[in-house]
């Protein structure tokens, strides 16, 4: 049974990316819709847009500096989240505290991204320009751009006037794929690389400040995905009756009164 319905929206949120370059983040937009299964559980249908973006010459770390390279890349992100709510504040602290929920929560979703990097003031889709050689210089393939990702999190939430939550969530996404930054193997051969993609993927494959790398130098490190956080502060209205049992209590009360003579 459906015990409430809220759709969350204009969340604040930092990302943490998980990724191999200095990290950085755009504050994303969120949508969700939450429904109330029983008490304790919930069902949450998320969209969530973010922009992630890195770039060599903020690492502290000399090698990467030298490495040069940057992205950035657009996030969209569809998931479907079961919360549990273990423990219910308002209980101890009484009706009139409001209703003040710890929760957890995992899920699963698919996003998409699209990692570019600039070059002469022009911003260039990295995935076709091969700038690791895939399906040019070696016999691995693109990669895709769709994944699917695996969610864990907890989070506080407070009822307000009756009608609004007001709440403070963070979350870990799990990706399965080491490309978010279209950084990940080795250095193919660039000039191998120039003669059949041109020379804007070249350049933007090899980008060392220093002495070009020699092909097989690893650029990345595929042992590792990129995973990404989220810290969300959020403000949501409810639609609907807040439970069920509340809703047959007042049909009951409706059905009562005292008796006239």
């Amino acid at each position: 049974a459906i015990l409430g319905i809220e759709v969350q929206a204009h969340q604040v949120a930092l990302c943490m990316a998980g990724l191999k370059m200095a990290r950085l983040s755009h504050q994303p937009e969120h949508w969700a819709l939450r429904a109330n299964i029983i008490n304790e559980v919930s069902l949450r249908m998320n969209y969530t847009y973010a922009l992630v973006y890195g770039d060599d010459s903020y690492s502290g770390d000399q090698g990467r500096r030298r490495r040069n390279l940057s992205f950035r890349s657009n996030i969209h992100e569809v998931s479907l989240i079961v919360e549990y709510s273990p423990y219910n504040f308002a209980k101890v602290l009484g009706r009139g505290s409001g209703l003040l929920d710890f929760y957890v929560f995992g899920g699963y979703g698919l996003f998409r991204f699209n990692p570019k990097a600039k070059l002469d003031n022009m911003w260039y889709e990295l995935q076709p320009l091969s700038t690791e050689g895939q399906g040019v210089t070696n016999n691995s393939k693109p990669y895709q751009l769709t994944h699917t990702i695996v969610l864990v999190g907890f989070g506080w939430r407070k009822s307000w006037k009756n009608k609004w939550v007001i709440g403070l969530e963070f979350s870990f996404r799990r990706s399965f794929t080491d490309y978010i930054d279209d950084v990940s193997g080795q250095y193919p051969d660039v000039e191998q690389l120039r003669a059949t993609k041109g020379d804007v993927a070249a350049q933007l494959s090899d980008r060392n400040t220093d002495q070009k790398a020699s092909p097989g130098k690893f650029r990345g490190n595929p042992e590792n995905n990129d995973n990404y956080s989220l810290i969300q502060f959020s403000m949501s209205r409810k639609l609907g009756a807040k439970n069920l049992s509340e809703r047959k209590l007042n049909q009951r009360r409706k059905g009562l009164s005292c008796p006239t003579f």
